[in-house]
């Protein structure tokens, strides 16, 4: 199979096992903070969506791509068949060629601006003043545990799958690892966006063929 077919079931099974039917907190398209509005995430290959500024260059709606995931293909062996335990006391030998890694980071993105107390939607009119931050509590800790739970939900899910269906990925359970979001040791702050990753490793069928060359000379 090509790169491409492989990833694009990855992203298919992503979808349906991680995303369709699943209703999570996204900002309003107006970016109006009093209100919240409910979407099913949304999943991306490589790159979020962007579009274009004032100025021609391009940004990335970071607010408008929450809750979702984001596939992001990593560095792997081209070929490389890895000998299983049992092997040498069997007298297996495995043919390098065939085997292959796929490495990807499933970065997850959730959206949780707090909780607004009653009046807070309506304190800017009442006050003249704009809203009234004292009734809005930060849901610091509501975000990050929503961003568990569906890591959690995700490892499971990844475990329990031996192929990823109409690819010829298999999941390497032993490399896989997921937490929140860090850098030099710290978990990056982007609220109200929290960030999440899993590092999950594939083995896969090498896409290399024979070489006619070297049959011509065998």
């Amino acid at each position: 199979m090509t790169s491409r077919s492989e990833w694009e079931a990855l992203k298919r099974w992503v979808k349906k096992e991680l995303c369709d039917g699943r209703l999570m907190k996204s900002p309003a398209k107006d970016g109006d903070i009093t209100q919240i509005r409910y979407a099913e995430p949304g999943v991306y290959m490589a790159y979020f969506p962007s579009f274009r500024d004032g100025l021609g260059q391009r940004r990335t709606a970071s607010e408008n791509t929450a809750p979702s995931i984001l596939i992001m293909p990593n560095r792997a062996d081209a070929e490389n068949e890895e000998e299983q335990r049992f092997d040498r006391y069997q007298n297996i030998h495995r043919d390098q060629r065939l085997g292959r890694g796929v490495k990807a980071t499933l970065l997850f993105s959730v959206w949780e601006p707090g909780t607004r107390l009653p009046g807070f939607a309506e304190s800017g009119d009442e006050r003249g003043q704009g809203l009234d931050v004292s009734l809005l509590e930060e849901g610091t800790e509501q975000g990050f545990y929503t961003l568990c739970d569906w890591m959690d939900e995700a490892e499971r899910k990844l475990l329990g799958q031996m192929l990823i269906p109409d690819s010829t990925l298999t999941v390497v359970n032993k490399e896989m690892d997921y937490g929140p979001f860090m850098d030099q040791n710290y978990i990056v702050d982007k609220r109200s966006i929290y960030y999440g990753m899993i590092n999950v490793n594939f083995k896969s069928v090498s896409l290399a063929g024979k070489n006619p060359d070297v049959e011509a000379l065998l």
